[in-house]
């Protein structure tokens, strides 16, 4: 069963959005860019440095979860680097990309639960 545009624009006011830093497993250097030597050194130490004055959003895995009702789509973003939490979601389009990709999942999420309890319904009245 397919929710129609009523109802997503409905789960689109109600629904809860979070943004989260995560910690990045990847190396700073050979994933924050590739330019020339000088200049990735130069950009790994500046995160580096960013890092070490405790601003974890240097270097992360960024995740953005939209919820509602116990219902979640997720969306991450790996190897980022910003200065802050608004720093990402007002600059290069990343944030409302991520919006959009976990709200569908999140619609996926409603609708085949949905479909789920419809057969179950199904069979409960056959039996």
């Amino acid at each position: 069963m397919k929710l129609t545009t009523k109802q997503k624009n409905f789960l689109r006011l109600h629904s809860e959005i979070v943004v989260e830093c995560l910690p990045e497993d990847l190396e700073i250097e050979g994933n924050a860019s590739a330019i020339d030597p000088e200049t990735d050194a130069a950009i790994a130490q500046e995160i580096r440095d960013q890092l070490e004055a405790g601003n974890e959003w240097a270097w992360c895995c960024i995740m953005v979860s939209v919820s509602w009702k116990g219902f979640e789509g997720v969306d991450y973003l790996g190897a980022c680097s910003y200065k802050s939490k608004a720093d990402f979601m007002e600059s290069d389009g990343y944030f409302p990309d991520m919006v959009a990709r976990a709200f569908d999942e999140l619609v996926e999420a409603i609708e085949s639960d949905m479909e789920n309890m419809l057969t179950l319904w199904e069979q409960e009245k056959l039996a």
